[in-house]
């Protein structure tokens, strides 16, 4: 997998859909696979605001655990 191209590609799709957490989410996670953990942390908080715990908690979840190892990584 190449975090550079998924960043390139969630960039993408969060500019064409910027209320999709989802979208946000994965620009997280390629953001950390690419080292840059403040901007993963900030992009999983907003993937967080976008989001209703109740309609979605697997993301919920999910995003909760990048937050978590994020601040594993500084």
């Amino acid at each position: 997998r190449s975090g550079t191209e998924s960043r390139t590609i969630a960039e993408q799709l969060c500019a064409k859909e910027s209320n999709n957490a989802e979208h946000w989410a994965t620009l997280a996670a390629a953001q950390a696979e690419l080292g840059q953990f403040d901007d993963a942390k900030q992009t999983a908080q907003r993937a967080l605001s976008l989001v209703d715990e109740k309609t979605n908690p697997t993301l919920v979840g999910r995003l909760r655990v990048y937050m978590a190892s994020f601040e594993h990584q500084q």
